[in-house]
């Protein structure tokens, strides 16, 4: 049995069976609705057509049904938010407490000083929050990890986004012995104000370093203010892993090393974490992904300190 096989079976399922027989049940409840509704309404259309009952209670009959319809569908509706949330809750909890080896918080976030520290961004933004905060360990580093959202607030109070992904804070794993960060290479062109802010503070941090990889240099950028511990982290086995990962799931990944420190920036794959009240949740497919793209940007992780 595969890690992912035995993640789902005994970590996910038994939350998963909960929900899913939640989800029926309240689906049923409003297909009764529904029915009850259309049988109602035929039963009266029956007994104007024989002359029971006068054709004007038909009016009464297509207000009353409607209405009391529509609050019953608006209760189960509301019961299927409540569901949705904590489906998507019970999903990324799983996965980044299993990832972790730690505890998850749902309502917490990585402190904003610790987001300063990776020098991201050079200015505060306006707008920071985040969710699902787990604590554990990769390797022998120390880490933290949560969903972040970064943005500002334009002109018109419109939020202009600047990141919204899993963001990851390492430490432990030893020294870098400077500033290098790893960005994809047209981060400006694709993201917009992100990839400006990222590579405008990236430059003002470091100079800009080659490597012999072709298709990885084209890929990402390095900026760095020790070319030559640097140069030793970029080797055969870290590409090939970070190549991978690209073709994997995509080349949004930022990397940076700051001495003791170690933080990773990516866009989740949050589409396991999608909820359709009509199909059943018990799908190991549908979150193996998520695992995975965890599991090997953390796998990127450990290979940092094996580089160092």
């Amino acid at each position: 049995m595969s890690d992912y096989q035995s993640f789902y079976e005994n970590n996910l399922l038994p939350h998963l069976a909960e929900i899913d027989e939640e989800r029926i049940k309240v689906l049923k409840n409003r297909l009764g609705i529904a029915s009850l509704s259309a049988l109602v309404i035929l039963i009266h259309g029956i007994l104007i057509a024989s002359d029971i009952l006068p054709s004007v209670t038909l009016f009464l009959t297509l207000f009353a049904v409607p209405t009391g319809g529509y609050f019953g569908f608006k209760k189960y509706f509301d019961k299927f938010a409540d569901i949705e949330e904590s489906f998507r809750n019970i999903v990324l909890k799983e996965v980044l407490k299993e990832q972790l080896h730690g505890d998850c918080d749902e309502t917490g976030f990585i402190p904003y000083n610790t987001f300063k520290e990776s020098q991201m961004l050079r200015e505060t933004p306006q707008h920071y929050t985040g969710a699902y905060l787990t604590e554990g360990r990769v390797g022998k580093y120390n880490v933290e990890a949560s969903l972040l959202q970064v943005g500002n607030l334009e002109e018109g109070g419109k939020w202009e986004q600047i990141f919204e992904g899993l963001f990851v804070a390492a430490e432990g794993g030893g020294s870098f012995e400077g500033f290098m960060t790893i960005t994809p290479d047209d981060l400006q062109k694709r993201l917009g104000l992100l990839g400006k802010k990222i590579q405008a503070n990236s430059r003002h941090l470091g100079e800009y370093i080659s490597t012999p990889y072709r298709r990885f240099s084209k890929t990402f950028a390095i900026y760095t203010d020790n070319p030559i511990e640097a140069q030793k982290l970029i080797e055969d086995e870290f590409v090939a892993l970070i190549m991978s990962y690209v073709d994997n799931y995509n080349d949004e990944l930022y990397i940076i090393c700051r001495d003791e420190k170690l933080f990773l920036a990516f866009d989740l794959y949050q589409k396991s974490a999608n909820f359709n009240h009509w199909l059943t949740v018990k799908n190991p497919k549908k979150y193996e992904k998520l695992y995975n793209q965890l599991s090997m940007a953390f796998e990127i992780l450990e290979a940092v300190h094996r580089r160092k």
